[in-house]
């Protein structure tokens, strides 16, 4: 992993790719979300783990998500005084499996909650957030949900 411009870099704690990363609250961190990773010669897995990153590094590990997911949306919105992350669609470690599930961790809990599902599996998107709404972009496909 590097930072641009300055060429600091470190090592991710566990080596992924095609993972989701939300800027954290105050930015001074990121949240690495899901991902896929080389489980056997040949073969890849896809990831539920949650880690947070900063400049340094590693800072800790948080909730795993229900879904292993790789190739999704992630993001994050404020319900009030509180913040809640986001993640949505993607694919699982079964080539060709589409999630459609969306879950929500509300800073400072314990667990994702899974929240309404898709119309259908879809990957490959981005999240973009308003005000009121979250809006899933990518696929040939625009949704609020």
């Amino acid at each position: 992993t590097e930072i641009v411009p300055g060429g600091m870099s470190f090592n991710l704690k566990h080596a992924t790719w095609d993972a989701c990363a939300i800027p954290s609250e105050d930015s001074s961190s990121v949240i690495l979300t899901g991902g896929v990773w080389i489980s056997a010669p040949g073969e890849t897995t896809s990831r539920n783990r949650v880690t947070r990153y900063n400049a340094e590094g590693f800072v800790e590990e948080l909730p795993s998500m229900s879904y292993a997911r790789a190739y999704h949306a992630c993001g994050s919105y404020h319900d009030g005084d509180t913040w809640v992350q986001v993640v949505a669609g993607g694919r699982a470690h079964t080539p060709g499996e589409y999630l459609s599930s969306t879950e929500w961790l509300v800073a400072g809990s314990d667990h994702w909650t899974t929240g309404h599902p898709l119309p259908r599996g879809i990957s490959s998107m981005a999240f973009v957030t308003t005000d009121t709404s979250i809006y899933l972009l990518g696929d040939t496909m625009l949704m609020a949900i």
